[in-house]
């Protein structure tokens, strides 16, 4: 007997508080609902604050990719929204073809647009998810990124742990 599995993850939506910027990663297939608006596919997270009635909109086709059509279609490819009403954020990807796989490129882009308020909000969403509210698809989940000199100390430690443990076992042998 055969296995086989789908080599989709879901979209995972990576947050960097430190340049203020997000990128989608992962794939996922979604299918929109026509009886909503053709073309989007929204996630939501209900919040624990209340935050600003805000969206910021991107245009550019640079957070995913799809694999018939092309992102965007309705003045926006993906747009990042508060809204106080309900105390939600939401996530939503339009394209011209919605019975897709939609790829997260990895392209960093800026959120700047937000007030100081959400975008405390926005940067304390690490490890929730949002889940689909029309149409079909995977949960998006949220990560921080660490800051790159986070990287620069791990492996500064790594490289102490590594000398003191030579020079530990050197002296051994002696």
């Amino acid at each position: 007997m055969l296995f086989t599995a789908a080599a989709v993850a879901d979209l995972v939506l990576e947050i960097n508080p430190f340049t203020d910027e997000f990128a989608l990663t992962g794939s996922d297939f979604v299918n929109d609902d026509p009886g909503f608006t053709n073309g989007i596919v929204a996630w939501q997270l209900n919040l624990s604050v209340t935050p600003d009635t805000e969206n910021v909109d991107y245009d550019n086709d640079l957070a995913f990719t799809t694999s018939v059509g092309t992102p965007g279609g309705s003045g926006f490819d993906t747009r990042l929204r508060f809204q106080n009403s309900g105390d939600d954020f939401f996530i939503t990807l339009a394209a011209s073809d919605f019975t897709n796989t939609f790829t997260g490129s990895g392209v960093f882009q800026s959120y700047a647009g937000f007030n100081s308020s959400n975008q405390t909000i926005l940067e304390s969403l690490g490890g929730e998810t949002l889940t689909v509210i029309n149409g079909t698809a995977l949960p998006i989940s949220v990560v921080i990124v660490p800051e790159p000199s986070s990287y620069v100390l791990l492996g500064s430690l790594g490289f102490a742990i590594l000398l003191i443990g030579r020079s530990f076992w050197s002296g051994k042998r002696a």
